[in-house]
């Protein structure tokens, strides 16, 4: 049986890699300068549709890009879908998990001061969700239990935050229940924002 398949040559694949980069510079250059958030989304989306040896790489950075926009926009839905994109990606061999998780830190950096509490609540659940391994993703897992746990305190869900901070304290002890000495910063972070929303209970009680 013959093979019909269609096979690039290395130097096509080559003028590929360079045209997929190109399109994203050109896509980020446009959002940066300002002068039109549509044309670098339509620019964005375009890199996804490209053909390279190296494409996952540049996908993962776009859809980076394309959370950001509908952010700026106050399009949450859309931010959102586009970030779960994000999240299906993460486990691809080509972009390298710790570089990957980089890029997912700086892009909830980027998303901490949006104006809207449940889009950043919906973000940190889906971020919460896809890290389902803390062992593996420990770094990044704890800081986004952490940023979680605090907006549930600063909405006034003592209840919701200290169910979060029971849960990164017990990954930060030893399987005999005693404080790990490797995570000491990490626990010094929960046992100052659980005393913080203690705090918080008694006066609302008092």
């Amino acid at each position: 049986m013959e093979d019909y398949g269609f096979e690039y040559s290395e130097e096509e694949m080559e003028e590929q890699d360079v045209d997929i980069e190109n399109q994203y510079y050109t896509s980020k250059g446009l959002l940066e300068s300002g002068e039109s958030f549509e044309d670098a989304l339509s620019g964005f989306e375009a890199v996804l549709e490209m053909e390279s040896d190296d494409k996952e790489r540049w996908c993962f950075r776009a859809m980076k890009q394309i959370v950001k926009i509908h952010a700026r926009q106050g399009n949450y839905s859309s931010m959102l879908s586009s970030y779960e994109r994000m999240l299906a990606a993460l486990s691809s061999a080509s972009i390298g998990r710790s570089a990957a998780e980089k890029k997912l830190s700086s892009l909830l950096d980027a998303l901490a001061s949006l104006p809207d509490a449940s889009a950043r609540r919906a973000l940190y659940i889906r971020t919460l969700r896809a890290l389902s391994d803390p062992a593996r993703n420990e770094r990044l897992w704890f800081k986004t239990g952490l940023r979680a746990a605090t907006l549930e305190a600063e909405s006034g869900r003592p209840a919701t935050a200290l169910k979060l901070l029971k849960t990164l304290a017990r990954v930060c002890r030893t399987p005999e229940g005693q404080d790990d000495p490797r995570r000491g910063s990490h626990l010094l972070d929960v046992y100052a924002l659980t005393i913080s929303v203690l705090r918080q209970l008694r006066r609302t009680h008092a």
